[in-house]
């Protein structure tokens, strides 16, 4: 007997409930949570990559903190640029 032209479904594979966020997506998530983020999370967020999101801050259009040496992008101005609601839901 053959098999050829028939796919079995796998059931450890069942795909029906709701889709779950990549470790990307995830940690992007929880950025959005902090008071802060690095660039490399803000890049993320903003779907640009890290060289992008360094000169968006030494050109003024990313407000940034500088600690030393590091540099940390302010929450809430992102979420402001994306439309977002604040993270505390307004109150």
């Amino acid at each position: 007997m053959s098999t050829i032209g028939v796919t079995r479904q796998d059931p450890t594979q069942d795909h029906t409930g709701p889709l779950q966020p990549t470790p990307q997506q995830q940690a992007s998530r929880e950025a959005l949570q902090r008071p802060t983020m690095t660039v490399r999370e803000a890049a993320a967020v903003l779907g640009v990559d890290r060289g992008a999101a360094c000169a968006a801050v030494h050109r003024g259009e990313l407000p940034a903190l500088r600690i030393g040496r590091k540099i940390l992008i302010p929450t809430a101005p992102i979420r402001a640029m994306l439309g977002m609601l604040p993270a505390d839901g307004g109150q």
